[in-house]
């Protein structure tokens, strides 16, 4: 988003201004949400290993001890690997 030059008038009434003022604060607290949704690994750690039991078979899927190691053992190897990479 630009912003006009400060020496113009951004709204033509106080409730204008009001109005700007709060869907800027909307906005930015949409923008917050996404950051910190991006930011809870264990939250995105949770889904990834879901999608991942989702996509098995069935037979699979009815061990979900195994599969459930499996997925925690995948997702350490991807973090030391990734942080190996740094």
């Amino acid at each position: 988003m630009t912003q006009p030059p400060h020496d113009e008038p951004t709204a033509s009434s106080p409730e204008e201004l009001c109005e700007q003022i709060e869907g800027t604060r909307r906005e930015l607290g949409a923008t917050v949400q996404v950051l910190a949704d991006r930011t809870d690994v264990g939250s995105r750690a949770r889904e990834k290993a879901a999608e991942a039991v989702r996509r098995l078979p069935q037979p699979v899927r009815d061990n979900r001890g195994a599969v459930i190691a499996a997925a925690a053992a995948l997702l350490v190897a991807g973090v030391l690997v990734r942080r190996k990479s740094k």
